[in-house]
């Protein structure tokens, strides 16, 4: 997912792209995506606000219980941008489908699906884009709680299984201690 990250949000049609960049760069849920308004976000001070999720068309507060200000990246701030223009109320929510309406419980997910085959890949769900959004801030040198703290867990146990490392990363881990020719194998 990491290296077709990018592919996936060309790949996804138009108004998936939105509530996929959603959840790639804030790591909002499906129900949070759901649930955000324009009201809550602050394009001026950069920031967007989790308040509330949508499950089965009913609002409820977020997974975590609270409410939580996530600073908008740019390549998401660009979506919401471009999007702001057919917005039709404060009130009115931030990802719609193609039809003005609101995504369904399966419809994120179908819609990612299709953007995957577009890209020829296979075997990921609307929530692996939360996934995505842990581990690169893990790879960018965020700390745990700054990332717990932006993915909405209530425990940091949970925000580390988020974390999808592999080989290269723990290479690249070691090499910050100065053993660059770190390979994992075993030398004589």
């Amino acid at each position: 997912l990491h290296d077709a990250l990018p592919i996936f949000l060309v790949k996804a049609a138009p108004q998936a792209r939105l509530a996929c960049a959603l959840a790639a760069f804030a790591g909002l849920r499906a129900g949070e995506v759901r649930g955000l308004r324009w009201s809550d976000l602050d394009l001026k001070g950069n920031t967007l606000t989790v308040r509330r999720a949508l499950t089965r068309g009913a609002a409820t507060t977020p997974k975590s219980g609270d409410q939580r200000v996530i600073p908008i990246a740019t390549p998401l701030r660009l979506l919401l941008e471009a999007a702001e223009s057919s917005r039709s109320s404060p009130w009115a929510p931030v990802a719609t489908t193609a039809f003005g309406k609101l995504w369904g419980e399966s419809g994120l997910n179908q819609s990612f699906k299709r953007a995957q085959r577009r890209a020829g890949r296979s075997g990921l769900c609307f929530h692996d884009l939360r996934h995505f959004f842990v581990t690169e801030l893990f790879r960018k040198g965020v700390g745990a709680p700054a990332v717990q703290r932006l993915a909405g867990h209530a425990e940091l146990s949970t925000t580390q299984r988020y974390a999808d490392m592999t080989a290269n990363d723990l290479r690249a881990a070691i090499a910050l201690l100065g053993n660059d020719g770190a390979t994992g194998e075993a030398s004589n």
